[in-house]
């Protein structure tokens, strides 16, 4: 059984992430750098927010946000992200407020 990791001990920069994902729900991110495993907001990416106009934008509260424990689409994304160390995530979609795919740009294998 894991350990129960929650949004209040991460650090800054996956915390800013994952409220972003929070706060915007559905969308797309576009060029997040990631430096030494971590994300970095320089230069901050693009993101889009995706919505139907039949339904009201709904936000998750920042006091809720907090205190939850990460669920396993956050974990993986910070493992790939400590994997890949120096990279770009040229896209992560979101959905529901979590990290749902993400593309990365590889060289071919000869």
């Amino acid at each position: 059984m894991r350990e129960e990791i929650t949004f209040k001990s991460l650090p800054n920069e996956w915390m800013t992430l994952f409220r972003n994902f929070s706060e915007y729900q559905y969308g797309r991110m576009e060029d997040l750098h990631i430096r030494n495993g971590k994300p970095t907001f320089d230069p901050p990416p693009l993101i889009f927010r995706d919505h139907k106009l039949s339904n009201p934008l709904l936000v998750r509260s920042e006091k809720s946000f907090r205190g939850s424990s990460l669920k396993n689409e956050h974990i993986h994304l910070m493992q790939d992200a400590e994997r890949l160390q120096d990279t770009v995530f040229e896209l992560i979609v979101f959905k529901g407020g979590l990290p749902f795919l993400v593309t990365t740009k590889e060289g071919m294998v000869m």
